[in-house]
Order: structure tokens, then sequence, then C-alpha cells
């Protein structure tokens, strides 16, 4: 699956996200309620930092470049974690791409 790093994603709202220390705790949720059936997914702290960026109106490039700046680390490595992470979760269709209007 091809990544667009100049596309949006947003957040499912068929989840529920719990921040337990530097981690996330992502579980899908079925009619309202938890889905114990299903994996819980669980994020380190750049995985957060990245969930926490999802928006309509942020692209991938602009929270790699964001992310980086805050770490002082390479874009290019920011950028393949990140695709990997965004990769994954729409997997999972825990995110999505943003085809709303910016």
């Amino acid at each position: 699956m091809e990544i667009d790093i100049k596309k949006c994603f947003i957040r499912s709202e068929d989840v529920i996200v719990k921040e337990i220390e530097d981690q996330t705790v992502i579980l899908p949720v079925i009619d309202g309620v938890g889905d114990l059936d299903a994996p819980i997914y669980t994020l380190n702290e750049t995985g957060t930092l990245v969930w926490k960026r999802l928006s309509p109106t942020m692209t991938l490039k602009k929270i790699i470049s964001t992310i980086s700046q805050d770490f002082d680390v390479s874009a290019e490595e920011i950028q393949t974690d990140t695709i990997s992470l965004v990769r994954e979760l729409l997997e999972k269709n825990l995110i999505a791409e943003y085809k709303g209007t910016q």
C-alpha cells in the first residue's frame, strides 16, 4: 500500500484510546462497546506523537517535519517509521485517509 505524505489522515471514531505513561493503548469499539476479541494496539512515544497530530489539516509531511525538529532526528528516518505506522494503522482500520476539503 502506497502512502502519500502529502495527504491528511484522521483517527477512527470507533476506538477507545488511553494514554498510560509514555504509551497509547487503542482498543477497537463495536456498537459503542470495546471489542475485547480484537487485538489491543499499543503505540510507543513516537507513535503517540504521530497519533495525536493526525487531523484533517495536518499532512503526514508536516507531522514528519514537526517530529523531526522536536527530536533533532533526520526527516528521512522519521518518514520511514511514520509511513510504516500509518500503513499498519490503516490496515487495522484505526485511521483513515481524510477525504474532505481543507
